[in-house]
């Protein structure tokens, strides 16, 4: 339980790094490659997950460092997707309808990890359950990339010399109301992310308890 909190406190802090560094990035070299990035991220964490049991048994607690980085790459590798795709929707749409299509695309996000969460609580009492739900992620990621590099496309030109200011952020949350409660409203939001996440995960460790692994 230590652990897994440790680890989840550590994803934590790696996507709000993720976060600030995607939107600086995303404006010099686009929203794609940090998509295609993320997805393959994903797929290199939950790569390592799939061999991190049998290589823990081998090398001891490198094991443990191991599982700290799967976690870190699969919560960094999907926050940099979901932060991108979301300014990727924002950049295709008119000013005017950019709400509602945002809205659509945390309702596919929510109902996604809500439609993975049920599979994954179907497979665990098979055999090999625990594995297929390791692999699960990985499964996803690579579909992720390939339906990413076939199908979008930009929406916005590339700023190759912009550069973010915490001074400028300061300054503009600082002088409008809305952009204060659009920040609360995040953090909130984030704080419902977490709970729900270390849920899980606790249901994920009674699950291989409950199997003797």
């Amino acid at each position: 339980g230590s652990i897994n909190a440790e680890v989840q406190v550590v994803a934590e802090i790696v996507s709000i790094l993720v976060v600030g560094w995607a939107g600086v990035w995303s404006d010099r070299i686009g929203r794609l490659p940090l998509i295609t990035g993320g997805f393959l991220a994903v797929v290199g964490g939950a790569a390592l997950s799939v061999i991190n049991v049998s290589l823990g048994l081998t090398v001891g607690s490198g094991g443990l460092a191991l599982y700290y980085l799967t976690r870190v790459l699969i919560t960094g590798g999907a926050d940099a997707v979901q932060l991108e795709l979301s300014v990727l929707v924002g950049d295709a749409a008119p000013a005017e309808e950019r709400p509602r299509r945002l809205t659509n695309v945390i309702f596919m996000t929510v109902f996604g990890g809500t439609v993975l969460t049920a599979i994954a609580m179907q497979l665990a009492d098979q055999d090999h359950g625990l594995i297929l739900i390791v692999a699960l992620p990985l499964v996803v990621g690579l579909a992720g990339y390939a339906i990413a590099r076939r199908l979008l496309v930009e929406g916005a030109p590339r700023h190759p010399e912009s550069a973010a200011s915490l001074t400028e952020v300061w300054r503009l949350i600082s002088g409008d109301s809305r952009m204060q409660l659009a920040l609360v409203a995040a953090f909130y939001t984030r704080a419902d992310v977490i709970i729900v996440s270390l849920f899980y995960s606790l249901w994920c460790l009674s699950v291989a308890d409950s199997a003797g692994v």
